[in-house]
């Protein structure tokens, strides 16, 4: 008995080798995607000990007594669940730095001039270079810290961000904190990575 010979199907290959491609991009997409959102949601829960460190925290309260602190996303309902990471709901010792109250505001633009500026902006999604740009030299100018997650954002200028190595640890950029005029405490500087 012959054996019958099934005729070659290269699209039925390439459709395999297709799928299996789709796939894999797929999955680097989503832990990518997860990463970030990793990175941003550890650089929120650290946002506390940043605006603690700042020396002249006191006078940077508003008329209320409130620490304002701008969450800048042009996606709010993406920003929104990093709204209670960086301050946790209530009165209790979490919501509080240095016994001041934490007001956030979600924003996606930078305000009139009449508007007072906050003490410190959270870069809740990344910017194109013209809009960090444009961003960090209202923040140097008004002396108020750009807080960014994103990785070579504070290269780029940010005055703090995250460093994830071999572990997590404060990103400071010592140039842009001089430019601004803002201090921070000695031993936030000492346990921090620095950008000069």
């Amino acid at each position: 008995m012959r054996a019958v010979r099934r005729p070659r199907r290269p699209w039925a290959w390439l459709l395999i080798c297709g799928l299996a491609l789709s796939l894999g991009l797929a999955g680097a997409k989503v832990q990518a995607d997860s990463y970030d959102d990793r990175r941003v949601r550890t650089a929120a829960r650290l946002m506390r000990a940043l605006l603690s460190a700042d020396e002249q925290l006191p006078s940077k309260q508003s008329d209320e007594g409130l620490l304002e602190v701008w969450v800048w996303s042009d996606r709010p309902r993406d920003a929104e669940p990093l709204l209670p990471l960086i301050a946790p709901p209530g009165n209790g010792p979490r919501a509080l730095v240095r016994g001041m109250k934490i007001q956030l505001s979600l924003v996606s633009d930078l305000p009139d001039a009449a508007v007072a500026a906050p003490m410190a902006i959270f870069l809740a999604q990344p910017l194109d270079d013209p809009s960090f740009a444009r961003l960090l030299a209202w923040c140097i100018e008004h002396g108020v810290i750009l807080y960014s997650p994103f990785e070579g954002d504070v290269e780029r200028g940010a005055t703090a961000g995250v460093s994830v190595q071999a572990k997590v640890q404060p990103f400071v950029n010592l140039s842009t904190l001089r430019s601004s005029g803002i201090i921070l405490r000695q031993f936030y500087l000492d346990h921090s990575r620095a950008q000069p």
